[in-house]
């Protein structure tokens, strides 16, 4: 998510920023352990999660020689990415988390008024949320003839919060579903990818039946993606695969309990 807060100006009486930070703080906080903490252990809470994430982080450069020498050099960049890619996840879902909270998103409204205006949902308007998202010359790659490219570049906005905190849910899971369909045609672009980051954390949760399963939809055409991509669209992929995975429980069968279950927040 772009962020906006570099804004000098200042919101005076009850929207000073105080009560936002407390918030944010109270979502980024993490405890000291209270037991021994390695690779093998099974995160019971948020905090523990984090010291996890981070004991994995500091191993990357240090793969034990046993390891790697039975092993390509791409399995094991491949292992590097994933570990990334989970630190990420985590960090992402305290984030998203916050941005949940009704107090919180009521707040970003106020310091961020919305400047502009969206297009309509439904399909007859998808190439209206092209140009607004990605620009003109991304939606010509993408929709070719269909679209009629106008005579001077039209450029996209980035997803600052005077627009993210303004999508509803309804609307945040239509532009994410063109997001995908985006995806598949030009694979994991890197405002394609700024795009998704910014729309998951404005999906609220639990979902229903069918937004579940196009989740995991998205999750497998990622991990289809990744078998065959360009270097630098990998990492993009990597990361939004982990937040599909980690804080949308795809697969939660088999990687254990959410992140959500790990991170207490309360606001």
């Amino acid at each position: 998510m772009s962020g906006e807060g570099v804004d000098s100006g200042k919101v005076s009486g009850e929207d000073s920023g105080d009560e936002l930070y407390q918030l944010t703080q109270k979502a980024l906080f993490v405890e000291h352990p209270t037991r021994a903490i390695d690779l093998e252990t099974v995160p019971r809470d948020g905090s523990e999660y984090i010291h996890k994430s981070r004991l994995e982080n500091a191993n990357l450069s240090f793969i034990r020689k046993e390891d790697t020498e039975d092993k390509p050099l791409e399995e094991n960049e491949q292992k590097r990415m994933r570990q990334w890619a989970r630190k990420g996840a985590a960090e992402f879902s305290h984030y998203a988390l916050t941005f949940s909270s009704d107090k919180v998103r009521a707040f970003l409204k106020k310091k961020f008024p919305k400047r502009l205006k969206f297009p309509k949902n439904g399909p007859a308007n998808k190439q209206r949320w092209c140009v607004f998202c990605l620009g003109s010359k991304l939606c010509s790659e993408i929709y070719g003839e269909k679209y009629e490219e106008p005579s001077e570049e039209v450029e996209g906005n980035l997803p600052f919060l005077s627009i993210v905190a303004h999508l509803n849910q309804y609307t945040a899971f239509a532009v994410l579903k063109n997001l995908h369909e985006w995806f598949l045609s030009l694979g994991m672009e890197e405002s394609i990818g700024r795009w998704i980051y910014a729309v998951f954390a404005c999906i609220r949760k639990p979902l229903n039946e069918s937004s579940k399963e196009f989740i995991e939809t998205f999750y497998n055409d990622c991990e289809k993606r990744l078998k065959d991509c360009d270097e630098s669209e990998r990492l993009r992929l990597y990361l939004i695969s982990a937040i599909l995975e980690y804080y949308f429980c795809v697969n939660s069968d088999k990687v254990g309990p959410s992140l959500e279950s790990f991170i207490n927040l309360t606001i």
